[in-house]
């Protein structure tokens, strides 16, 4: 039951959070009516307060903050609870305001911090791209998207052979600092809707969305040329093998996707290892 609650409070719209947010304002406000001033039932205002700081945004939370110190404030006066001075249910209601604001400041203090983490998670610590786990989260996205529209798409490895050495023979900062090119390299000569991931010690991952064939090899054919340039400007002997595959229907499965990705790097790799090498090739589903 809650799992159900929390995916549709994942899914719905602002007006949509806002209604809710209201009318929960509404019916706790009238059950401290009914209730009368001697049961206290302060605590529940903070379910609605909650809602709108982790669904919508800590501002909106404030707003409501508001709101709910307000509506406590009127059920005190629909209760009759007697004052000894007129202007303490007004200072009740500024402490009760101030409560709900801390309650909301730690509530999306702890969302930021939580989404902070969950990023630096998804991150690579050297070069700032996905790491491998978030790359295949996002292929599967793709995959599942292209698979319900019908489009093809390309799944491209680049791996740097010689890292290595380098690391032995200058230091790891060495080595780093050619992977960071590499990265950035590579970013700046895909498509802005690409994603670029690093998913081995020296090798990265692009995705290219609704890509077909063609427009591949022209992607990568400009790679290609850019990547040889780096190599010369920084007169490194770091080579680099470069294959894409193109799916012009997608697998069935990510196994079964990732399996042909790594089965034609594995097969550039075998055919020549000491130059940049680029292949294409097109994948169909087997028929059966």
């Amino acid at each position: 039951m809650w799992q159900t609650i929390l995916l549709y409070l994942d899914a719905a719209s602002k007006p949509s959070l806002l209604v809710i947010g209201f009318i929960l304002v509404l019916a706790i406000g009238g059950i401290d009516v009914a209730s009368g001033y001697e049961l206290n039932v302060s605590i529940f205002y903070l379910v609605p307060i909650a809602l709108v700081t982790w669904y919508i945004n800590r501002r909106t939370g404030l707003w409501f903050s508001a709101l709910c110190a307000l509506v406590w404030l009127l059920a005190d006066f629909a209760d009759g609870h007697p004052y000894s001075y007129f202007l303490v249910p007004y200072w009740n209601m500024l402490v009760r305001f101030a409560y709900f604001s801390i309650a909301s400041s730690g509530l999306a203090q702890l969302k930021a911090q939580l989404e902070r983490e969950g990023e630096l998670a998804r991150r690579d610590f050297l070069t700032g791209l996905p790491n491998n786990r978030y790359f295949h989260e996002l292929v599967a996205v793709e995959r599942e998207r292209a698979s319900q529209q019908k489009q093809p798409f390309t799944l491209v490895q680049v791996d740097a052979d010689g890292v290595k050495e380098i690391n032995l023979r200058l230091g790891p900062a060495a080595g780093d600092q050619i992977l960071c090119t590499t990265a950035r390299t590579i970013e700046k000569n895909v498509p802005s809707q690409s994603l670029v991931a690093r998913v081995r010690s020296t090798g990265f991952a692009i995705l290219l969305p609704k890509t077909n064939l063609n427009a591949a090899r022209q992607i990568l054919e400009k790679l290609h040329m850019n990547l040889q340039e780096q190599r010369r400007q920084h007169g490194h002997p770091v080579t680099f093998c470069t294959c894409a595959l193109t799916f012009t229907q997608a697998p069935g499965t990510m196994a079964e996707l990732l399996g042909e990705a790594d089965r034609l790097l594995n097969q550039a790799w075998d055919k020549r290892r000491d130059v940049l090498n680029i292949e294409i090739a097109e994948y169909k589903p087997y028929l059966t």
